[in-house]
């Protein structure tokens, strides 16, 4: 019976200092991390747009509106980033939050 008290009490103290731990690492975590670099209400004119949205548009076309903007509204966009695929004749091929493994040979260009 002292062995099995001894042993539950062991486990306790190692559980708490397990949760110890895992508590400063969060911490240290929540310091390290960066705001968003986009402002709530999204772009202002004239505002620079963030290098990551440059570079996409080279290859993509990108939208960025305020939110719950017309475009935002139409496709029912409810998370971000929201990436749609849309093919030559205007419609839909796939949308989600990630980019597509594979891209249809008749997707647009643009």
């Amino acid at each position: 019976m002292q062995y099995l008290v001894a042993a539950v009490v062991l486990v306790g103290l190692l559980g708490m200092v397990n949760l110890l731990l895992t508590v400063g690492v969060i911490r240290r975590l929540r310091g390290q991390s960066s705001p968003p670099s986009l402002p709530a209400d999204g772009l202002s004119p004239g505002a620079r747009v963030p290098r990551f949205i440059e570079r996409l548009a080279e290859v993509a076309r990108v939208v960025t509106e305020a939110p719950q903007g017309p475009l935002q509204t139409a496709f029912k966009v409810n998370a971000y980033p929201t990436v749609i695929t849309i093919d030559a004749g205007d419609t839909v091929v796939s949308s989600g939050h990630t980019m597509p493994h594979t891209m249809p040979a008749e997707v647009k260009a643009s």
